[in-house]
């Protein structure tokens, strides 16, 4: 693609961007003139410094975490690396993807930065509940916590934590496609060969996840409360607190002992140990967290 055909891209998708955001200020001078005519302009005002504090803080904090990590990803193989087998791609063709790859990762980046902020405008609501919670002074049976958890704070917890989670998930898929095309990471016969750097990048990043997917458990416990499987009544039934919440306790200590075993691993060679690891999250996830409930039901 020549330089003027890249320009005139770049520019087109410039005015694209510009109208909507003309469009978008057009919309919220609309809404604010509603809100000021009711008396109201202070609320509006509240939402929307709310809701773009929220833009910036997700939309820049996925951008960094995930071009970091992209950037971690594209160093290049130490020189003592000897490749072994059939090259992923011939060098003509990878000097041609090569002039576009840092550009291409850096708008993947902001595109995801972009979806990430503007997802994150949207919990406003959950955020400014959660800032401004009041007790009840009243306690739940089953955790013995404020009610006022329940309904200002768990949602937003659960959005935060269930966002990190997606986002390292999302980062540990990305940032393995660039080792497999820097080749720090190959299919050689039946074993995959990963240099010490993408072995700890990757195994580190499923590490951190397993961590988050813990807590993510500790806060499905709290959310057992708001079960509606039972049919005569709403709340957690026999099988919620005798399925549901013993097994969410072993999946949280087999989490941190899989994201432990991962860790551990990084110094190692092998990946039938990391693999197992998961593959034990997974196994007594769909055992434990569907089949044995849906029994006891």
């Amino acid at each position: 693609m020549s330089t003027r055909s890249n320009q005139s891209l770049a520019w087109g998708i410039g005015i694209v961007f510009g109208l909507i955001f003309l469009q978008k200020l057009f919309i919220m001078y609309t809404d604010y003139l509603w809100y000021q005519s009711l008396g109201q302009a202070a609320v509006y005002l509240k939402i929307l410094g709310t809701r773009t504090l929220l833009f910036v803080i997700a939309g820049g904090a996925f951008f960094f975490w995930l071009h970091l990590n992209l950037r971690y990803a594209r160093r290049p193989l130490p020189g003592d690396v000897k490749l072994i087998g059939r090259r992923l791609l011939p060098d003509e063709e990878r000097s041609q993807i090569e002039a576009y790859a840092d550009k291409g990762l850096l708008v993947f980046a902001l595109v995801g930065a972009f979806m990430a902020g503007v997802v994150a405008s949207g919990k406003w609501r959950e955020l400014l509940q959660f800032t401004h919670a009041l007790p009840f002074d009243d306690r739940d049976a089953v955790f013995g916590l404020d009610l006022g958890f329940y309904i200002f704070r768990l949602s937003f917890l659960n959005y935060v934590w269930q966002s990190v989670f997606f986002a390292i998930v999302l980062t540990f898929v990305a940032s393995a496609l660039v080792h497999i095309y820097q080749e720090a990471l190959r299919l050689v016969g039946n074993k995959i060969h990963a240099t010490p750097q993408a072995r700890f990048h990757l195994l580190g990043l499923l590490g951190l996840a397993l961590l988050v997917k813990a807590y993510l458990y500790r806060l499905a416990q709290y959310g057992l409360l708001y079960s509606n499987r039972g049919e005569e009544f709403f709340g957690p039934g026999f099988a919620d607190l005798h399925a549901r919440l013993p097994v969410l306790y072993g999946l949280i200590v087999i989490a941190v002992a899989a994201a432990v075993v991962l860790f551990v691993s990084i110094r190692g060679q092998g990946h039938k140990v990391p693999a197992g690891a998961l593959a034990a999250v997974l196994l007594v996830s769909l055992l434990g967290g569907w089949i044995y409930p849906a029994l006891v039901q």
